[in-house]
């Protein structure tokens, strides 16, 4: 017996004295809530709802109820009690202490609770208040909805009179500066007590003031140039100190950036783009003082955007180098340094780092200029020779702009990086870009690494973000580069004035220099981490994948376009020029050529699929790359079956019927390649049939292939066997003997799958046996025997009869076997 089984016993005695009294003293509390519940409602005559606090409280709590002299616990209390009984008791506690503890527990828990209901109803008080949208509407939508109608009605208005002719041109001018003064008059006098009513009224007037100024110049010839700019300038002065005396954007968006839309709505075609562009680049004027004292970013975006929109529409569509170059020159450099200022102004003054956005701006400014002024010096006769100074130049701007924000410190090293890293890019391609434009496509390449490392290196995710879109410029042009520079643009006469080595010329050059720079993206891409699943960037995630992609299509397609090209040449250079009896000259070629082409294009892709297979299961350990793998073979194998196959039926007839001398039909000799070609191309399809059959059990795909491939995989067998059947009876002269051939062919592979069905416990090959059984009969009944001698008849019912009875044995012989098979 243990000894302390008493001064337990005696413990327990104590505590279930406790318990008594604390159930006596919860019995109490609920008759005077039961009082105050009757006080409560002692004056009006209704009952208290089940959502009354001391109504619910009371009714979940049952008084004790006694029973031969001692309180009887309900159940749900008792079990409370003897849980808590156990949870807490502990030796060397005396029952006092517990009893202490508990009721402190239980206050600190009446207590939180208080607390909580307090912390609510204070958070339901201080809520926000509701969006009022009639306030909205009526105080800050309808003042701006109708200046602009206001504006747009005298645009109207004038038009009209300008049209029927019912007041001078003067007159008509002097009336629109009355009513813009009037308007501007109204926003000062309501100024004091309708600040934000005020702003939009001044802004409207300040449009109007601007439009009438360029009626006035540009229609009417009213005002010379010099005073015509003196009142731009003078306006363009007064809307910036109206924005910056009520510290409010939308002066300086309708004044200034809606102004952009001037010249349109009143435009005559006349073509005077130089008052545009004069025009345009003094807003930006006024938009880069703006910028001095206040970083409202969407004036700067608004502009930035109207400004190379415009710019860049008139170059592509009305440029020409003969009327316009100085001027594209001239105002593209002033817009860019408007938009770099502005850009510089307001962080240089404040001494603030630059964001996220304002370095896309940065980098779009400058690639936006650097694309606008090599197109421009391009277009001119001698602007080749200009285009590596103009490279160097805009290095020497980058390499001034970094070194001074890094003085400044107005922005972190990685953003000194990206700004050398272009220093080093544009120094880089000065050569070739003065040698040849086509290297451009280089820059984007050297771009997009040097963006991706800094991205990844430093954990910028903005800097690898962007590189991602660098990526697929710079694969759209190389694509650019083949689809213009060899396809296109490749004739005849350029054939036999200007013929291209393949791999020593300059495309293949530039894409193996491209390939150089994304495989460096690639080991970068292995070696670091990116920021984008910490941050929750999911679109980051997907665009990842682009340095993959790219690579892999650049990689196939470089040594395409080359063998490609040197088909192309062969074919073009095989021109045979011909008179006619009316002296017509014409040109004929060798047609056998592109089925040349077009074979060693498919070899070339069954060996790309194949190589890319074996790097990824040997190294990469790629799911997705097996895959890709594995449809690049398949499709390529299907092209193989459907177009090669053929090809070398065309070509061996091309070489029966010449017999190796030409002919009136044909004036080009054909030789042994034209047998053998079929020979050099059968190992690349057995090769990657066996390679695929052998890895398709391999740990990288997902689920089980192998069911999935047996059946491409015997339909090629069958296809090549039948193929070469036929052909070596055509090269026989044995044509009509190949219908008798195959159905024989047909079915001793039949016997052949039901015999590896069996021995490879495979139902689904040996079902398909059957079902090949099936055809070849229907073939043989339904096809051959109506076209076969008699002789032919015999011996291919009498073989098809023999497989069939073979096949029997098979099942019969091995029936246990098959029925035991799980």
């Amino acid at each position: 017996m243990n000894p302390n089984d008493d001064k337990i016993r005696e413990l327990f005695d104590k505590l279930e004295k406790i318990a008594s009294k604390e159930l006596e003293l919860r019995r109490d509390i609920s008759a005077f809530k039961e009082e105050l519940m009757a006080l409560r409602y002692a004056k009006s005559n209704f009952e208290p709802t089940a959502s009354d606090p001391l109504k619910t409280k009371a009714a979940t709590e049952e008084p004790p109820q006694k029973k031969e002299g001692r309180e009887e616990v309900p159940p749900h209390l008792a079990a409370q009690r003897a849980g808590t009984y156990q949870e807490n008791y502990q030796p060397n506690q005396q029952p006092n202490q517990q009893a202490e503890q508990n009721k402190r527990e239980e206050a600190a828990q009446n207590a939180s609770q208080s607390a909580s209901q307090g912390a609510n109803q204070s958070a339901a008080q201080t809520a926000k208040p509701i969006f009022n949208f009639e306030k909205f509407l009526g105080e800050n939508l309808l003042n701006k909805i109708g200046i602009l109608i206001t504006v747009i009605g005298v645009l109207i208005g004038v038009k009209y009179s300008i049209d029927n002719d019912l007041i001078s041109p003067l007159t008509r001018i002097i009336l629109a500066y009355a009513f813009g003064a009037g308007l501007l008059g109204v926003g000062f006098w309501l100024k004091e007590k309708y600040a934000a009513f005020s702003a939009v009224l001044v802004s409207g007037s300040m449009a109007v003031l601007y439009i009438t100024t360029f009626i006035a110049y540009d229609f009417y010839e009213l005002l010379p140039q010099s005073f015509t700019f003196f009142l731009m300038l003078l306006f363009t002065a007064f809307t910036v100190l109206a924005a910056l005396r009520y510290d409010l954007a939308v002066i300086a968006h309708l004044g200034l950036v809606g102004a952009y839309a001037i010249p349109f709505l009143l435009s005559d075609g006349s073509g005077k783009v130089h008052i545009l562009f004069s025009y345009m680049a003094l807003l930006n004027v006024g938009i880069l003082i703006v910028s001095l004292f206040k970083n409202w970013k969407s004036l700067y975006y608004s502009a930035f955007l109207f400004t190379w929109l415009i710019f860049s529409g008139w170059l592509v569509g009305k440029y020409e180098y003969e009327k316009h170059f100085s001027l594209a020159f001239v105002f593209g450099l002033a817009y860019f340094f408007i938009f770099y200022l502005t850009l510089l102004a307001y962080k240089v003054r404040k001494a603030e780092m630059f964001g996220r956005l304002e370095v896309v701006m940065l980098l779009l400014n400058a690639f936006i200029y650097f694309g606008i002024g090599f197109y421009t010096i391009q277009s001119h006769p001698q602007g080749n020779e200009l285009l590596g100074i103009f490279t160097l130049t805009h290095a020497l701007l980058h390499f001034f702009v970094g070194v001074f924000l890094y003085k400044k410190e107005l922005a972190d090293k990685s953003l000194l990086y990206l700004v050398l890293g272009l220093v080093f890019v544009f120094i880089t391609l000065t050569i070739p870009i003065q040698l040849d434009g086509s290297w451009v496509t280089m820059l984007w390449a050297a771009e997009a690494a040097l963006l991706f490392w800094i991205g990844r290196s430093k954990k910028i995710v903005l800097y690898e973000q962007i590189s991602y879109a660098v990526m697929w410029l710079a694969f759209f042009s190389i694509w650019q580069d083949w689809t213009f520079g060899i396809y296109d643009r490749y004739s005849f006469a350029e054939t036999l004035e200007n013929k291209m080595t393949p791999i020593f010329n300059a495309y293949f050059i530039t894409a193996a220099l491209f390939l150089v720079a994304f495989g460096w993206i690639l080991w970068v891409r292995a070696k670091t981490a990116s920021d984008a699943s910490q941050q929750g960037i999911l679109s980051l995630h997907f665009l990842s994948y682009s340095a993959p992609i790219i690579f892999l299509i650049v990689s196939y397609f470089t040594f395409f376009v080359e063998i490609s090209l040197y088909f192309r040449q062969n074919y073009l250079e095989s021109a045979f020029k011909i008179v006619d009896e009316i002296g017509t000259t014409y040109y004929n070629y060798d047609e056998s050529i592109p089925k040349f082409s077009y074979i060693w294009l498919v070899n070339y892709t069954l060996l790309f699929a194949c190589l890319l297979a074996l790097l990824n299961w040997k190294r990469l350990k790629n799911t997705i790359l097996a895959y890709l793998s594995a449809l690049l073979g398949l499709t390529a194998g299907l092209v193989f079956l459907v177009g090669s196959l053929y090809f070398f039926s065309e070509l061996l007839e091309q070489y029966l019927f010449e017999s190796g001398q030409p002919t009136k039909e044909s004036i080009f000799l054909s030789d042994a390649s034209y047998i053998w070609i079929r020979y050099l191309s059968l190992p690349f399809m057995l090769g990657t049939l066996w390679l695929f059959f052998k890895k398709v059990r391999s740990s990288l795909f997902q689920f089980d292939l192998r069911k999935l491939y047996d059946a491409p995989l015997h339909i090629a067998l069958v296809w090549l066997l039948s193929s070469e059947l036929i052909y070596i009876m055509n090269y026989n002269g044995m044509q009509d003997s190949y219908k008798l051939g195959l159905s024989i062919l047909w079915g001793c592979y039949a016997l052949l799958i039901i015999g590896l069905g069996i021995w490879k416990n495979k139902k689904h090959l040996r079902l398909a046996a059957i079902g090949f059984f099936v055809l070849t009969i229907a073939k043989l009944f339904f096809y051959d025997l109506s076209q076969l001698t008699n002789i032919a008849k015999v011996v291919v019912l009498v073989i098809l009869g023999l497989l069939l009875l073979v096949a029997s044995f098979l099942y019969n012989k091995y029936k246990n076997f098959i029925s035991d098979e799980k």
